[in-house]
């Protein structure tokens, strides 16, 4: 049996980063990017390929009607005071963390803000790179230590978390948070993708065999490999890989398995049910 299990597909902040690339190529001669649009290497680099974009150099050459397009993952701006007068600017950037960009800009000095996050990622980066009030959590390391080097204490908490770090790493943090603190303000993870990880766990819950979950997109992605931690711990029985194309599922033993797929929000839908046939048409 192969079955796709829960939603898949792009997520809308992605779909409106695919939009806004599509959109300044129409409207310019190049576009440039600082960074993946998305992170999945494959697709970005066939996103990039079909709309004439590549990554901005120092040595880049401007072209009349260049834009620059920032990614689904956020903007600094610094490079936004850089390039507003040289190119034309477009913002492919998740509208949930436009919203927190516009809501730390009206920063309040009663509050202690905390950014939870995974500090190599390129939305955490993004953040602290603009708000440098920002006290930064880094999800890979040891919260307790960290919020103890911190000496936060009897403080008003304006609590931020990456929209795709887990929901036990967020809980924990806030935990212990409130042990001393009043949390005033916390903002959530990303719902969509949170939602897809609670669609999986339903379905997992009634599965009785010994089975695998293909979670189809790239080993860079932050949601990927959230997805991929929560059922190896939760579901220690079943086999879990994160694969972006069928040449690399061939490698592992498939055959008489259930076979379950979901994927990364930075993964199409289509891509999706491609493997899907693929894997079917390999198994008969």
């Amino acid at each position: 049996m192969v079955k796709i299990i829960c939603e898949t597909g792009y997520c809308s902040g992605v779909n409106k980063a695919i939009n806004k690339l599509s959109k300044a190529a129409k409207e310019s001669n190049k576009v440039f990017l600082l960074h993946p649009l998305l992170h999945n290497i494959d697709e970005n680099d066939k996103l990039m390929k079909e709309n004439n974009a590549s990554y901005l150099e120092d040595s880049s050459d401007y072209e009349d009607n260049s834009s620059l397009l920032f990614s689904a993952h956020g903007y600094r701006f610094s490079d936004y005071e850089k390039y507003k007068d040289k190119l034309k600017l477009f913002y492919g950037t998740c509208p949930i963390i436009l919203a927190r960009y516009k809501l730390l800009e009206k920063n309040n000095n009663d509050y202690y803000y905390i950014f939870l996050g995974k500090g190599n990622h390129e939305e955490t980066m993004c953040f602290i790179d603009n708000f440098p009030f920002l006290h930064l959590i880094d999800t890979n390391l040891d919260l307790n230590e960290q919020i103890k080097k911190l000496k936060v204490k009897n403080k008003k908490i304006f609590f931020i978390p990456q929209t795709t770090i887990s929901n036990l790493k967020k809980e924990e943090c806030l935990s212990i948070l409130e042990k001393d603190n009043d949390v005033i303000k916390k903002l959530d993870i990303c719902l969509s993708y949170y939602n897809r990880i609670k669609e999986i766990d339903t379905f997992l819950s009634k599965v009785n065999k010994v089975s695998i979950l293909l979670i189809i997109g790239d080993k860079l992605s932050s949601n990927a490999n959230e997805i991929f931690n929560f059922v190896k711990n939760k579901y220690p029985d079943i086999e879990v890989y994160i694969e972006n194309s069928f040449e690399r599922i061939k490698e592992i033993d498939i055959k008489n398995k259930d076979i379950f797929l979901t994927s990364a929000t930075s993964t199409s839908k289509e891509n999706v049910l491609l493997i899907k046939k693929q894997i079917e048409n390999y198994l008969l």
